[in-house]
Parts: structure tokens; sequence; C-alpha cells
């Protein structure tokens, strides 16, 4: 038995000694270590949508609200009621939640995020719709050209 030898190695390239217990720590250390992607310029994160929805508010509660969802990407399937948990819209800004109340429209996309340094993650992103208020005259012209529509087709029967 000897006591005090060291654990050495000759490096192939240098054929120096080497100390074999710092070549494993080195070692190890690669492997554990996350390895931190070069930074990439001129890309940007992208996004591959796998399932879109437009869907319409129907009812608010406490805890959820109800909505009717329609398949953009397959329009042949047919409207689907969903249940949303509030939480499921805690990374919406609070401006977007205020719009939240029944016949408001939004998109739903879930889908693969892919981020400039090749990383891939699953989302889920909402989008409320921001319709502008009808003003009076608006609201008075759609009136007289429904109501002109409605006379034509009351005298084509």
């Amino acid at each position: 038995m000897q006591i005090g030898m060291q654990n050495t190695a000759k490096d192939p390239s240098s054929n120096q000694a080497v100390d074999q217990g710092s070549a494993d720590k080195r070692r190890y250390d690669s492997l554990i270590r996350p390895q931190t992607p070069a930074f990439v310029t001129g890309k940007s994160y992208s996004l591959r949508a796998r399932q879109r929805w437009e869907g319409v508010v129907t009812e608010v509660n406490e805890n959820t609200f109800t909505a009717i969802l329609t398949d953009l990407s397959d329009p042949q399937n047919p409207d689907e009621e969903a249940i949303f948990g509030w939480d499921e819209l805690a990374d919406l800004p609070e401006e977007d939640l205020l719009l939240v109340k029944p016949g408001a429209s939004f998109y739903w996309v879930v889908g693969s995020q892919k981020s400039p340094a090749g990383n891939v993650s699953n989302v889920s992103y909402y989008q409320f719709r921001r319709s502008p208020k009808w003003s009076s005259n608006a609201l008075k012209r759609a009136d007289a050209e429904a109501d002109r529509f409605a006379e034509l087709f009351a005298t084509s029967e």
C-alpha cells in the first residue's frame, strides 16, 4: 500500500502528467453546468400555432367565465362551449381583464414557442379584442341601412 501518491495520468496532447482528480472534476463540471447558448442576433421568438379559436364570452362568475369557441384551425368542427378559470388569465394585463364580460370577443391560440436560442415551450395565448365604440351617428346610419334592407326583402316575397 502506498500513501501520498497522487492519481495522475499523462495528457496525450502535451505528454505531461495531469492530476486525474482535477481532470475528472472538469469533465464532471462540464456535464452538470448548463450550457449557455451564444447570443444570436437578428432572430426573434417564433410561434407555431397548433390550434386557434375565436371565442365570445357568454357568462362571467366569481371564479370562472364561459365562452362559445369557434374553431379557426378547422372551421368544419362544431362550436364548443368552454369554461375558463381566472387563473388561466393571470398573465393578462389588468386592462385586458376588464374586457372579460358577456359579449366580449377574444382569440385563443395554443402552440409551441421557439426562443432565439432554440428552446421550445408550449404556450397558451389569449387576446381580447378591443372594438371601437359606436358613435350615435354611426348607430343611426346602421339603423337606416337595416330598415332599407328590411323593406327590400319585404317587397321581394
